[in-house]
């Protein structure tokens, strides 16, 4: 995965039902990450061919075979119903306050990678095919706090570039005039 920027956290160990869990969260942000391949844009003025029309119909949210699965952003995603515990999840959380775009109630959008993941000597899956977790209010909690603080830090990552280029914009104008200050001053 070719991102700029990667953070992971991981939280203390909960407990849910008398069984022990522990979640931990990963987010890859800029880069070469963009939309999902899968999705093909189509042009304002162009009208969509055959299979494009297909593709946009027939999105559907791979197959989570284990505890630990990613979610990719993108803005037309079609999840099953077992999905719903990292869907709401994520939807939940207010992704503007950490520097990225959200309309609402929707995933946040940009070039994002955010992983999931949950240890446990019993993980409540939602059926027997093991494709997501069930939704048990402790685990959904742990889920949010981790993905918050993975936010946090890509927030602050984000401050920083942002003040970053601030001050090469700045600096710039300054170079910009040094050599007429120079020119008057030897005069």
């Amino acid at each position: 995965m070719k991102a700029e920027f990667f953070t992971a956290s991981t939280r203390p160990p909960a407990v849910y039902r008398g069984n022990p869990f522990q979640i931990e969260a990963g987010l890859a942000f800029g880069g070469a990450l963009g939309p999902d391949p899968r999705l093909t844009k189509v042009k304002a003025n162009q009208k969509p061919t055959q299979g494009q029309e297909e593709r946009h119909q027939r999105i559907e949210w791979p197959a989570l075979r284990r505890p630990r699965d990613s979610v990719r952003q993108s803005r037309t995603v079609a999840l099953p119903t077992e999905c719903l515990l990292h869907y709401q999840t994520l939807s939940d959380l207010d992704w503007r306050r950490y520097g990225l775009s959200q309309s609402g109630g929707s995933l946040p959008q940009g070039p994002l990678v955010i992983m999931v993941h949950m240890a446990s000597v019993w993980v409540p899956f939602t059926s027997e095919s093991k494709e997501a977790i069930a939704d048990y209010d402790e685990i959904r909690a742990e889920i949010k706090l981790a993905l918050q603080d993975c936010g946090r830090k890509l927030a602050a990552y984000l401050n920083r570039r942002r003040k970053m280029k601030y001050q090469g914009e700045r600096r710039s104008i300054f170079a910009r005039y040094i050599p007429r200050w120079f020119r008057l001053l030897r005069r």
